[in-house]
């Protein structure tokens, strides 16, 4: 088996693969396009709700037929939120992109621009090569030997490499799950930016910013969490470094991290949002 080859592997998902995975379906479903579609006709629809005995009674109709010239100057009291329609909803894409701004900087401040990786990746290469190079160098009728370095030399080419790419890809698993979330909210922006128009339906508008913000958040938390992890970890390597790199180890930086992405998110939605 090639060492290298695996080391390759080993790179595994990275927050920039995440991140282009999200763009491609972004535009391969339109997202931003039907979301605007959606908000369009959620607005008509709220606009005819809300203003359509106003509209039918300024065309001069009344219980279905015309008993009075149109009066346009009722027609003023729908101005307002047809403006809104026109500038807020149709400009969705512009709208989503300035609160995306706004809200990337504040995910930035939280430390979620970039996700670090761990190092367990570049000890499994040096651990990998020193017993390829032992059993290159074992006699092969040292069979007792060379069974145990058999043994262990295909632990570390089969066993090792999914662990390590549960602990070093469980930042981008979470990641690809913030996207995700992310798209649905996009996708019914739109219909949230139309809501505004109403005032009964109003809170649904701010329900959707305050998702928004916790979708952004998110990233901020799960790269801190990520981070504290790997520290974590690293510092014990680097105070037991004959004994800490194991199985045992890369398994508990795997379950660390999940468990601290979990508390992050149920910190993130039961005590600030």
């Amino acid at each position: 088996m090639d060492v290298e080859a695996i080391w390759n592997i080993l790179e595994g998902l990275t927050a920039t693969d995440v991140y282009s995975a999200y763009r491609e379906v972004m535009r391969n479903f339109k997202v931003i396009y039907v979301g605007t579609a959606l908000g369009v006709a959620a607005s008509l629809f709220l606009l005819i709700r809300e203003y359509g005995d106003v509209i039918y009674e300024a065309i001069g109709f009344s219980e279905g037929r015309r008993i009075q010239p149109p009066n346009w100057a009722k027609l003023t009291g729908i101005i307002r939120p047809t403006i809104w329609v026109v500038v807020i909803v149709l400009a969705y894409p512009q709208v989503l992109k300035g609160i995306e701004y706004i809200l990337a900087g504040f995910q930035d401040s939280l430390g979620g621009q970039t996700g670090p990786e761990s190092n367990f990746r570049d000890l499994w290469r040096e651990e990998a090569l020193r017993y390829q190079k032992l059993m290159a160098q074992t006699s092969t009728w040292d069979i007792g030997q060379k069974m145990s370095l058999i043994i262990n030399y295909y632990i570390i080419l089969l066993i090792k490499p999914f662990i390590i790419l549960l602990e070093q890809d469980a930042y981008s698993l979470f990641l690809a799950l913030r996207y995700l979330y992310l798209i649905i909210l996009e996708l019914f922006g739109g219909v949230a930016l139309a809501l505004y128009i109403n005032k009964e339906t109003r809170t649904h508008t701010y329900t959707w910013l305050k998702h928004m913000l916790f979708n952004y958040a998110m990233l901020g938390a799960f790269a801190m969490a990520n981070e504290l992890a790997n520290l974590i970890i690293d510092f014990y390597i680097n105070r037991n470094s004959v004994y800490s790199y194991n199985i045992l180890i890369i398994a508990f930086g795997a379950v660390l991290k999940l468990f601290l992405f979990k508390q992050s998110f149920n910190i993130l939605k039961s005590n600030i949002f």
